[in-house]
């Protein structure tokens, strides 16, 4: 008898949130039309084509998404979703593994400040919505270089807010190493400059503590290099049977890649057939093949019996090394014909294929007394195999990185993890959700031993103890930044800096 006035109540309730809801929308459209900023609404089409340009387009359904086409905008945007209690998040590339990228709130997407300009000085003036293979391409017109990752089609900001893992920590550190000052809007709009000298704390935490914690960056000023180095370079794929993968990866743990001047991946795919263990990078600073070839055969793991030659070739410029690394080389098996699409033509492509995919990353530490034995990589190496008969699953690819060589400068900014010998990232792709998790806890309790953190850029929503896992030692400190610029969360993230 007392379930229709109940039934009553949750109706009229329902319809007050969506006509309150509806009326924010409006007032927020309203807001920004002022200033000639669109702000576009679901259902319409040019929502859902904005939306569906990021990872995980699944993960959240967005109160709205504006497109900013200056700091301006970013600001008078911010004010007014304030002024109607709505929550914000930023995007750039759109590349959030956990859809950090969406949010229930506004979005503001970022792609259309996709500037990169080169300065006196070697300083390259880079905009958040660039991609790092826009990057790359800008900048080496001009004969420089810098720290950027494997697949070109990655947002800029979101890649160096997160610290920036790549193959040139040996030579440059980690990307955001090389950050001189940034600009920034807060929660309450106000833009500002952030640096080693202007607001010092902020500028530590942001490089290394992942994006969109205390507010939206609009522009970098950033430090390059000549691209002499690595314009000089060879690039090349061997491979070792699986029978041997346990003792390249146990000799390869120690090896120390020349200053930086070499960089080598390896990886294991899980295949209906035993397809090896592969090997593939790039020599710099050499100007043959077989010079190449002698470099590497001082490595004892490179002399490891039955190795053979995928791949091997002189490149062009430090374009084709990075093209190579990319999806047009095909992760390091072939060269890329056309450098122009290899490095800018990839703007949200990717971004359909990361649904229903689970993605993980680990550094690695270990000492002489305490380190992975041979018995242990080849377990690993079986097992990104074979998973195990877990037969739904269509592949995993397993990654191993070194990351003992990278440019140690402690203190300079949030990433808390220097220390590490190794990176592994593994990626499991469609198959159920059953089999999905039993690979990647199984990977996880493989490693744990010799675990240190996860890299935030590689950001996992099952991860139960997400912030020791992502800052580290600086979780602390990040505590006290988070307090002071954003204490409410008005920047809306599925994994926040936690205050407790």
């Amino acid at each position: 008898m007392n379930r229709f006035p109940t039934f009553i109540f949750l109706l009229l309730l329902t319809l007050f949130r969506k006509v309150y809801s509806l009326d924010r929308a409006n007032n927020l459209k309203a807001c920004a039309a002022k200033s000639g900023i669109p702000v576009h609404l679901p259902p319409s089409p040019i929502y859902s084509r904005l939306k569906s340009q990021s990872f995980r387009s699944d993960f959240a359904t967005p109160f709205a998404i504006a497109t900013a086409y200056s700091e301006s905008h970013v600001s008078i945007l911010i004010k007014c979703a304030r002024r109607f209690n709505i929550r914000v998040c930023a995007r750039s590339g759109g590349h959030s593994l956990i859809g950090h990228s969406l949010c229930k709130g506004l979005v503001i997407d970022l792609s259309s400040m996709n500037s990169v300009k080169m300065q006196p000085g070697g300083v390259a003036y880079i905009q958040p919505g660039a991609t790092l293979g826009e990057v790359l391409w800008n900048v080496h017109k001009e004969k420089r270089w810098l720290a950027a990752g494997v697949c070109p089609s990655v947002g800029f900001a979101g890649y160096v807010l997160g610290g920036g893992h790549g193959p040139y920590e040996g030579r440059l550190g980690i990307a955001c190493d090389d950050m001189l000052s940034l600009r920034m809007v807060d929660r309450k709009g106000r833009a500002f400059f952030v640096s080693k000298s202007k607001r010092p704390e902020l500028f530590w935490a942001l490089c290394g503590a992942g994006g969109g914690h205390f507010g939206v960056v609009t522009a970098f000023r950033w430090r390059t290099v000549s691209s002499g180095p690595f314009d000089r370079a060879v690039v090349f794929r061997f491979k070792w049977p699986t029978s041997r993968g346990g003792e390249v990866l146990e000799k390869w743990q120690h090896y120390s890649e020349w200053g930086g001047d070499v960089w080598f991946r390896i990886e294991v795919y899980l295949r209906s057939r035993d397809e090896g263990v592969f090997g593939y990078g790039a020599c710099y600073r050499v100007r043959s093949v077989k010079e190449c070839m002698r470099r590497l055969k001082y490595a004892p793991f490179f002399n490891t019996p039955a190795r053979t030659t995928e791949y091997i070739s002189y490149v062009r410029n430090a374009l084709d090394v990075h093209a190579f690394f990319g999806p047009e080389g095909g992760w390091g098996q072939y060269r890329a014909p056309n450098l122009r699409k290899a490095m800018l033509n990839q703007r949200f492509t990717q971004g359909e294929h990361a649904n229903g995919r689970i993605y993980q990353s680990t550094f690695l530490r270990f000492n002489a007394t305490h380190e992975p034995s041979k018995k242990f990589w080849q377990t690993y190496v079986d097992f990104c195999q074979s998973a195990y008969g877990r037969n739904s699953i269509p592949w995993v690819v397993c990654e191993m990185n070194l990351f003992n060589n990278a440019i140690d400068l402690p203190n300079n900014n949030a990433f808390a993890f220097r220390s590490a010998n190794l990176i592994t990232n593994y990626i499991v792709g469609g198959g159920r959700r059953e089999h999905k998790k039993f690979v990647y806890y199984w990977m996880r309790n493989h490693f744990e031993p010799y675990t240190v953190g996860v890299y935030i850029n590689y950001a996992d929503l099952l991860l139960k103890k997400y912030a020791t896992a992502y800052w580290g030692s600086s979780l602390r400190r990040l505590r006290r930044v988070q307090k002071r610029w954003d204490p409410s969360y008005f920047f809306m993230n599925p994994q926040p800096i936690p205050q407790n």
